[in-house]
């Protein structure tokens, strides 16, 4: 089995393959790890002083207090709004409601026509005077 090397983006870099290697054998690694390994202390004894408890006091909002001036700004920058919104709504109500009636006078007026044709052919037919047809 070959063993490739690393391949470094070639965009970037001329080089295209890793071909400068460390010289160290697992010999000397080994040696300086046991060199620089120190011990771990078993015991580990800390000091600390005790801390008062603090308990924590309750916080009350404090009231928003507007001045005049900030209170005519406020309505001045809130009433068109408000009112631009409260006559979409009116505006849509009316349209909708406008357009329920018409659909009622139509639907009205579809079921009331054919029974009034129907009564005022009935009414001319029993005037008719069939012997005048008959003779003819």
């Amino acid at each position: 089995m070959n063993r490739q090397e690393p391949v470094i983006d070639s965009r970037f870099l001329k080089y295209r393959t890793l071909k400068d290697r460390v010289d160290l054998p697992w010999e000397t690694v080994e040696n300086l790890t046991k060199q620089t390994q120190t011990p771990i202390p078993t015991q580990v004894h800390v000091q600390s002083q005790p801390v008062a408890e603090i308990e924590p006091q309750p916080f009350e909002p404090q009231p928003l207090i507007l001045t005049e001036a900030e209170k005519k700004a406020l309505i001045a920058r809130l009433a068109p709004a408000v009112e631009a919104a409260l006559r979409e709504n009116l505006k849509n109500t009316v349209e909708m409601a406008a357009e329920n009636a018409v659909t009622r006078i139509k639907a009205d007026l579809e079921r009331s026509v054919a029974s009034t044709i129907q009564q005022a052919v009935a009414a001319e037919v029993q005037k008719l005077d069939l012997s005048d047809i008959i003779k003819r």
